[in-house]
């Protein structure tokens, strides 16, 4: 859908080292979608990531990304991009954040918009980290 091609904007924009557009890209999608599918959104995003990242490291591309991850050539060669922004342990502490942050919103624990916005500051530092 439109949507998840807005998520894939935001992460564009985090990986070229944008965290603004990402934030405004992030508030956004919060105006017109509610939370929990936006969150369960940007979780598959960053799951596909792993995976992508994983393939990467063992010597594959983008072809494999398309066929092993059942993704369209553009699409995977975003993913590829994308997953090349990050090594594998910053995506798998990213994910990491992700899941705590899923039981914070899910226990209350935390506001949700607020919390997103650290979570896209924490990515673009793990970018710059990087030195993408």
């Amino acid at each position: 859908g439109v949507v998840s091609v807005s998520v894939f904007d935001m992460v564009d924009s985090l990986v070229s080292g944008n965290a603004k557009e990402a934030l405004r890209t992030l508030h956004h999608l919060m105006s017109d979608q509610e939370i929990p599918q936006l969150f369960a959104m940007i979780v598959r995003q960053f799951r596909l990531l792993v995976q992508v990242r994983e393939i990467l490291d063992e010597g594959g591309n983008s072809a494999l990304v398309q066929r092993d991850l059942n993704q369209v050539a553009f699409v995977a060669d975003k993913l590829c991009r994308q997953a090349s922004a990050f090594t594998s342990a910053s995506l798998r502490r990213i994910y990491r954040k992700l899941l705590d942050l899923d039981y914070a919103f899910k226990t209350s624990q935390t506001e949700p918009e607020a919390a997103l916005d650290l979570f896209i500051l924490d990515i673009a530092a793990e970018v710059k980290k990087k030195g993408g």
